[in-house]
């Protein structure tokens, strides 16, 4: 129930903010878009390039919801040193079960690093009175949030070996899923290419089939005339011609329709090898913590 309160309380003090829509739960947030809102909300000048860029879209493909969701972490991250002064207090949140699934505890480690963010901000008076006329509930959950970061932050210094240890992992998985970002945009390119590709080839395909009726046609009406005039001859010569370059054009069409195939086939194996290593990193990072939970 713990958890189920903090999550709507964080649904109502994020829509305190002057969104484009509200929120219903914390898994309409798994895209980035609104949580880039509530950041120039906080920092229009600071933030300002967070909510530039194409918006990712909660039906598209998850890496690309990781990717915004990963600059959105990322100038956090850069917020607390060069504005607040201090690092982030906490480790980072999954932000590939974000992406993925929505995933509600991942969320809330999230949200509430923004809302840390936003009650320690030059507008911090302006978030608190926010806070503060929301329901009875939802102050206390907030104010649980924020006493939670005081802690951890006061907790900084302790365990820093540790923390920057899981931090090499967690730069290591993103550079990964960046990686697949990238694969996966220019693979949908190629994709979109390939049709293009294969309705050209398709004219073509047609151009070519009429040529050689009209040939044929062209032939048939010399062989029943008896005749190998100079027009005739001139027609057969331009229709061959004509049917030469279309065959070569065909051609050359299906070569690169096989080239984008082979590409595409490519890239497939890559994103597959670099979902493996990702979902072999997070195990390695769970059993991990798992065992230092065990041995404390």
């Amino acid at each position: 129930m713990g958890a189920e309160w903090t999550a709507g309380a964080l649904v109502d003090w994020i829509n305190s903010f002057p969104l484009d829509s509200r929120i219903s739960t914390l898994s309409d947030l798994s895209d980035g878009n609104v949580l880039a809102q509530v950041l120039v909300d906080i920092d229009p000048y600071y933030f300002r390039s967070t909510g530039q860029g194409q918006e990712s879209s909660p039906e598209g493909h998850w890496v690309l919801r990781f990717h915004k969701l990963k600059r959105i972490h990322k100038d956090l991250t850069r917020y607390y040193t060069d504005t607040l002064g201090h690092r982030l207090p906490s480790t980072p949140p999954n932000l590939t079960l974000i992406a993925k699934d929505g995933a509600q505890d991942e969320t809330i480690k999230l949200v509430r690093i923004i809302v840390a963010a936003a009650v320690q901000s030059e507008r911090r008076e302006t978030y608190i009175r926010r806070i503060q006329g929301l329901s009875s509930r939802s102050q206390t959950e907030l104010m649980m949030v924020i006493n939670q970061m005081i802690a951890l932050d006061e907790a900084d210094e302790i365990g820093s070996f540790e923390r920057s240890t899981a931090a090499e992992g967690d730069d290591n998985e993103f550079r990964m899923e960046e990686e697949m970002a990238r694969l996966v945009a220019e693979k949908e390119n190629i994709e979109a290419e390939k049709k293009s590709l294969a309705r050209q080839l398709e004219r073509l395909q047609n151009e070519y089939d009429e040529s050689q009726m009209a040939l044929d046609r062209l032939r048939e009406r010399m062989g029943d005339d008896g005749m190998q005039g100079d027009g005739y001859a001139r027609a057969d010569a331009m229709l061959r011609s004509q049917l030469d370059q279309l065959q070569g054009d065909v051609q050359r069409l299906e070569d690169m329709i096989a080239e984008r195939e082979a590409t595409i086939s490519k890239q497939d194996s890559t994103i597959a090898a670099l979902t493996r290593k990702v979902s072999l990193s997070l195990l390695s990072i769970t059993a991990g913590a798992w065992s230092n939970r065990k041995c404390v």
